[in-house]
C-alpha cells in the first residue's frame, strides 16, 4: 500500500507540473460529518484544516451540494458542502483534473492538503456550507506547526518516526506495534526508550520504567557518563518517577540530565529550557512554589530567545506559571496566562489533542476556587471528552478528572455524585499509582469531606487519617496539603467535640502554611481565625 501511495503521489506531482495551473479555482466537496466534528471545525474560523486522505472534489457546485444534502437523511450528520478557494501561484500542493467522468468535473488533491477556514454560513436544516482557502507554501502558522511536529518526532530512522507519530496522536497500539517489530531486528537503547515512552503515555508507570532502565543499561556501558542520550534516559526516568509521586528520586534524575545539558549544549538551547520545565513541575508538586516558579521563568526566558511568540513550548511555561499562580490564590495571574496557554493550543493543536485537556482541566480549578461551579464544570467535561478519546480507560489522568468534577458536585452540595465519582477516581488510582501516590491522598480526603458534610464524623476521619498516612511518607513536612489535611481532621474533631486533639492540629497546620503563604494571605488567615474559634470552646 505505501508503494502505490508513493507512485500515485509522484504521478500527481508529475501531471501538475506539466498542466502549468496558474489562474485561481474554485472546487466543492460535499458530505456528511459528524454534529462533534461539526462542532469543532464550526467553532474554529480562521483555524487549519487538513485532509488526510487524497481528496476528491468537483468544480460543479450542483453535483457536490446533492452528495451533501443527502447526507442529511440520518439524523446526527449535517450535510457539508465544502468551497475551496485554490490559488496555484502561491501553494505547490499538487492536484490534477480526472477526465473519467466528465460531468462531475473531478479534481483530485494530494493526501493531507491544508486549508484555512474563511467563513461557514447555513443553507438549510442540517445543510451548511463552509468556504477554505489553500494554504501558501509560506504560511507562517503552517510552517510553525510542521517545525513543531519534525522536532517533537525527530529521528533518522523512518518507521522511528511513524511510530513517535503514532504515540504523539494516541495511537499507542500502533506505536507499540512498529517498536516491536524494530525490537526483533535490533535491540537499541533507542527502540526501548520508545516502547517506554508509550507505555508512560498510556499510564503504565512501572513497565514503562522497566524499558527505561534497560535503555540506561545499554547507554551507560556504551557511551561516556556525559554523553547527550544519557541526558534523555534520565529525563525519562525522572518523568516516570514525578508521575508515580516520587519527587525526591525525580529531581535526583532530572538534575542529572541538567548537568549534562549545560555541558554539552549552547545556554539557550530549548531542550534547557524543557528540563528546568520539568524541575519546576517537580517543586510544584513539592509545594515548594517560589522554587517552581523560579525554574519555569529561565525556561520561558530561553524559550522567548528561542521561538516565535506564540510556539506551542511557550504555552507549556505559560500553563506552568499559570498553575503555580493558581495555588498561590494570584487568580488574576493565573487566568492571564491559562488564557495565553489557551490561544495558542487552540491555534495550532487538533481538538482532541491532550495538551488541551489539561489546559482546561486547569482553567476548570481556577473556576472552582472562585466558585464558578457550573463554568469549572464545563471545563473539567471539556476535559474528560478528549481523555475518553484519547487514554485507556484506566489512565490516571481520566481518575484526576473525575476526582475534580467531584469537589465541584460535593461544593454544589450534591454529596451522592461527588461521591460516585470520588470513588471512580479511586478505583482506577489504586490500580494505577503505588499507594503512597499523592493523587491518592487527595482522593481519599475528598471522600472524607463527603462523609464530613453528611454528617458522619467518625467515617471522614478514617479518610483524613488515610491521607495522612500517605502525605507524611510522600511529601516534604512543610507542604500545604498537609496544612489542609490537618484542619480538615480538626474540623471532624470539633464535631465529635474531641476539643483538645483539633487544637492540636490546627495548630500544627498553622505553623505549615506560613512556611508557604505570607501572613496576610486568606488562607493563612482562614486557619487562624479557625484556631482562635477553637480555643475559645474550651
Amino acid at each position: 500500500m505505501g508503494f502505490f501511495i508513493q507512485d500515485l503521489y509522484r504521478e500527481m506531482e508529475r501531471l501538475h507540473s506539466e498542466a502549468q495551473y496558474t489562474d485561481k479555482i474554485i472546487v466543492y466537496r460535499g458530505q456528511g460529518l459528524s454534529n462533534a466534528d461539526f462542532e469543532t471545525i464550526k467553532k474554529g474560523k480562521e483555524d487549519l484544516l487538513s485532509f488526510n486522505n487524497f481528496l476528491s472534489t468537483s468544480a460543479d457546485r450542483d453535483v457536490s451540494l446533492m452528495f451533501a444534502d443527502s447526507a442529511r437523511s440520518n439524523l446526527d450528520i449535517i450535510g457539508v458542502l465544502f468551497q475551496m478557494e485554490v490559488d496555484p501561484s502561491i501553494s505547490s500542493i499538487p492536484f490534477v483534473q480526472i477526465n473519467i467522468f466528465d460531468e462531475d468535473r473531478e479534481i483530485l488533491f494530494s493526501m493531507h492538503t491544508v486549508f484555512r477556514i474563511s467563513d461557514i454560513q447555513q443553507i438549510d436544516n442540517q445543510l451548511w456550507q463552509i468556504k477554505l482557502i489553500l494554504t501558501s507554501d509560506t504560511d507562517s502558522q503552517l510552517e510553525c506547526l510542521a517545525d513543531y511536529i519534525r522536532n517533537e518526532i525527530e529521528d533518522e530512522n523512518p518507521l522511528n518516526r511513524l511510530a513517535l507519530l503514532m504515540n504523539k496522536m494516541g495511537h499507542f497500539d500502533k506505536a507499540k506495534e512498529i517498536y516491536t517489530t524494530l525490537l526483533e531486528t535490533t535491540s537499541s537503547a533507542t527502540n526501548y526508550s520508545s516502547i517506554g515512552l508509550i507505555y508512560q503515555s498510556m499510564g503504565n508507570y512501572s513497565t514503562a520504567l522497566s524499558y527505561y532502565e534497560k535503555t540506561l543499561e545499554i547507554d551507560k556501558n556504551s557511551l561516556p557518563y556525559d554523553h547527550p542520550s544519557l541526558a534523555i534516559t534520565y529525563n525519562n526516568i525522572a518523568g516516570v518517577h514525578q508521575s508515580i509521586g516520587n519527587y525526591s528520586l525525580s529531581l535526583s534524575f532530572y538534575t542529572k540530565a541538567l548537568e549534562i545539558k549545560q555541558k554539552s549544549l549552547p545556554p539557550n538551547h530549548p531542550s534547557l529550557a524543557t528540563t528546568y520545565n520539568n524541575i519546576g513541575e517537580v517543586y510544584s508538586s513539592m509545594g515548594e512554589y517560589s522554587k517552581a516558579l523560579s525554574f519555569y521563568e529561565e525556561a520561558l526566558k530561553i524559550q522567548r530567545k528561542y521561538f516565535p511568540y506564540n510556539h506551542l513550548a511557550l504555552a507549556i511555561t505559560y500553563n506552568n506559571i499559570g498553575s503555580v499562580h493558581r495555588l498561590l490564590g494570584n487568580t488574576c495571574i493565573a487566568i492571564e496566562f491559562y488564557d495565553k496557554t489557551l490561544e495558542i493550543e487552540l491555534h495550532y493543536l487538533l481538538p482532541n489533542h491532550p495538551s488541551l485537556a489539561i489546559t482546561y482541566n486547569n482553567i476548570g480549578l481556577l473556576h472552582s476556587s472562585k466558585k464558578n461551579y457550573p463554568t469549572a464544570l464545563s471545563y473539567y467535561e471539556k476535559a474528560l471528552e478528549i481523555g475518553h478519546k484519547t487514554l485507556p480507560s484506566d489512565h490516571s489522568s481520566l481518575a484526576l478528572l473525575y476526582n475534580n468534577i467531584g469537589e465541584v458536585y460535593d461544593s454544589m452540595e450534591n454529596h451522592s455524585v461527588a461521591l460516585s465519582f470520588y470513588e471512580k477516581s479511586l478505583e482506577i488510582l489504586q490500580k494505577s499509582l503505588p499507594p503512597n501516590h499523592p493523587e491518592l491522598a487527595a482522593v481519599y480526603n475528598n471522600i472524607g469531606e463527603v462523609y464530613r458534610s453528611t454528617g458522619n464524623y467518625s467515617r471522614a476521619l478514617l479518610y483524613y487519617e488515610n491521607t495522612l498516612k500517605i502525605e507524611q511518607k510522600a511529601l516534604p513536612l512543610n507542604h500545604p496539603s498537609l496544612a489542609i489535611t490537618y484542619t480538615n481532621m480538626a474540623v471532624a474533631l470539633e464535631d465529635l467535640q474531641r476539643y483538645n486533639e483539633a487544637i492540636e492540629l490546627t495548630e500544627r497546620a498553622v505553623d505549615i502554611i506560613r512556611h508557604t503563604f505570607e501572613s496576610n494571605h486568606s488562607k493563612t488567615k482562614e486557619i487562624q481565625n479557625y484556631l482562635d474559634k477553637l480555643r475559645k470552646k474550651l
